[in-house]
């Protein structure tokens, strides 16, 4: 229930009143309106890269209620009839203004876009408010599904890094331009992302546990439970990028890669993501780094136990523009990954 305008005028954010007195129309994130892809916990935390909120609505100005739960910050790629902006999420602050100014008489669509991984910050949404007679509306949902299984890379670890030594922050780091995202948009399909920086297969890139398939079936990545239900999410294609961390021997520190249990990790992967997913497209697919071998030699055997299974290994930067933070695949490097994996994922669904 929305608290009358007055009781927010000895507040001491003044965007809050604002916000308030201009936009009095509040749903909240439970209604039918409401349009959620990727993982979102019930009381509607969310984590993990690319796990997207949606709404159409006709109305002059829209805000967003949203609630930093873990971390210092986290990124969302805001879309407001098709035009990006950066939000950035932080703990002293509730409520963010959206879009304003609109056409009342047109249908918009709003996209919160959850850009940042889960390592750098969690959300709570609370709902949306909009302008006084807006109208709201549930979007379309395509029947195209993609599910992508990756590290940094497929996060888009600092690829907004207008250098190497930039590394990676909440405001360089876009998911929204991600290759997997990218792919999508163009194939009109939506997409889960489930990609943690520094994780393996077999062995991450730091010491102890949660590999892939330790974190795989998290509904938010930060916590054990609740679990997630992988029945609300069938995808049509499953992309799995997962080998770079595995393959890092940290300067020497640790010897190379066993392929006896990256293979056989592998395998497990997949025999229990063809249990929700039978009749998926899987690619599995390592790159874009300068080197992928061995793993790029193995996945062909791998592919080979399971049906409807290729391999798709992504050509490395050919020039320095290539490369965002901490040698990870810049935006350039992201877009022509996208092709590739288009080019992949069209002949065997038809789109």
């Amino acid at each position: 229930m929305r608290n009358k305008p007055i009781l927010f005028f000895y507040a001491t954010t003044l965007l809050c009143v604002q916000a308030t007195e201009r936009l009095p129309v509040e749903i909240t994130p439970s209604h039918a309106a409401i349009r959620y892809v990727g993982r979102f916990s019930e009381d509607f935390r969310v984590g993990w890269t690319g796990s997207k909120i949606e709404i159409d609505f006709k109305g002059v100005a829209v805000d967003a209620i949203l609630e930093l739960t873990e971390g210092d910050a986290a990124g969302i790629t805001v879309v407001v009839d098709g035009k990006e902006t950066f939000l950035k999420v932080q703990s002293n602050q509730r409520i963010y203004p959206i879009a304003a100014g609109l056409s009342p008489s047109q249908r918009h669509n709003i996209v919160l876009f959850k850009r940042s991984e889960g390592t750098l910050g969690e959300v709570r949404f609370r709902g949306f408010q909009f302008s006084d007679g807006s109208q709201v509306f549930k979007p379309n949902t395509p029947d195209r599904k993609i599910l992508i299984i990756g590290d940094s890379i497929t996060c888009g670890y600092g690829n907004e890094a207008a250098t190497i030594e930039e590394g990676n922050t909440v405001e360089n780091e876009n998911g929204y331009l991600s290759y997997s995202a990218i792919a999508a948009r163009e194939l009109k399909a939506d997409i889960m992302m489930i990609c943690w920086s520094g994780i393996g297969l077999f062995r991450n890139h730091w010491e102890g546990s949660g590999t892939m398939p330790e974190r795989f079936n998290r509904t938010l990545p930060l916590k054990e439970t609740p679990l997630w239900n992988a029945d609300r999410f069938i995808a049509n294609v499953v992309i799995i990028n997962l080998g770079a961390n595995d393959m890092n021997t940290k300067k020497g520190e640790r010897g190379p890669l066993e392929k006896a249990g990256y293979t056989s990790a592998y395998k497990d992967l997949l025999s229990r993501i063809r249990v929700f997913a039978p009749n998926s497209k899987i690619i599995l697919s390592i790159g874009p780094k300068d080197s992928s071998e061995p793993v790029s030699n193995w996945l062909p055997e791998i592919a080979a136990e399971f049906t409807n299974t290729s391999v798709l290994v992504y050509t490395p930067p050919a020039d320095h523009e290539g490369w965002g933070g901490d040698w990870h695949p810049s935006i350039k490097t992201h877009k022509k990954m996208a092709v590739e994996l288009a080019t992949e994922i069209r002949p065997a669904t038809g789109w």
